[in-house]
């Protein structure tokens, strides 16, 4: 097993660093990789359990933290809704937080047409109130009010 200091130089050599940040919580790349799997399980309560998680995760870090957990692209998920919802929800976040974006979320293609993300099948498009921009802008529809952690 590699020491700390001869991962890091092989890390410089290879142009990247090694860096530690002050948070638990899971970034965008380990969360489209578990709605992913969700979503292969047929579990798409499941997957916006997920991707609601992750809304929380960014809403309860500081600035820098929020800019660290959304820096790695996320995997495809397997649905464009989803891939859509985790680039705008991270845009949501980064704006709140007066963050800059990561490339990959100006890239990321909106829906054909709009669609209703929820956890549950008993919500409509008639009870949404106000979708928040970075969410209109790429067709997912949501309720701002389901954005505001617990």
């Amino acid at each position: 097993m590699p020491r700390v200091d001869t991962l890091d130089r092989i890390l410089r050599a290879s142009g990247a660093r090694l860096a530690i940040i002050p948070t638990t919580r899971t970034g965008v790349l380990e969360v489209s990789t578990e709605i992913r799997r969700a979503l292969v399980d047929g579990d798409r309560r499941r997957a916006f359990r997920a991707w609601l998680a992750l809304n929380d995760s960014l809403a309860a870090e500081p600035a820098v933290n929020r800019v660290v957990l959304t820096a790695f692209p996320p995997e495809p998920t397997g649905d464009e809704l989803y891939d859509a919802a985790l680039a705008a929800l991270v845009e949501y976040r980064l704006l709140e937080a007066s963050a800059p974006l990561p490339s990959w979320v100006e890239g990321a293609p909106p829906l054909r047409e709009s669609r209703l993300l929820t956890g549950s099948p008993y919500v409509t498009e008639a009870e949404l109130g106000t979708v928040p921009p970075s969410f209109a802008r790429r067709g997912v529809l949501i309720d701002e009010i389901s954005l505001q952690s617990v």
